[in-house]
């Protein structure tokens, strides 16, 4: 994940726009909501596991807002 990416996360599209250093425990990601703009922010932990659990698991047919 690095600065401008943007993911999928709880059924919304966001931008990475922060990292906490890593010397700040728990260590937290900022993102910005790409249809509301609303600024929220996430622990790093969290937000790596959920991302790499929508990657293992396809998004079911109908749901893609691509389609």
């Amino acid at each position: 994940m690095e600065l401008s990416d943007v993911i999928f996360y709880d059924g919304r599209r966001y931008r990475v726009v922060g990292f906490d250093p890593l010397s700040v425990t728990p260590q937290r990601v900022y993102l910005r909501d790409l249809e509301t703009g609303e600024e929220v922010t996430r622990l790093c932990e969290e937000l790596l596991a959920a991302v790499r659990r929508a990657a293992r698991d396809p998004v079911p047919r109908g749901d893609n807002p691509s389609e």
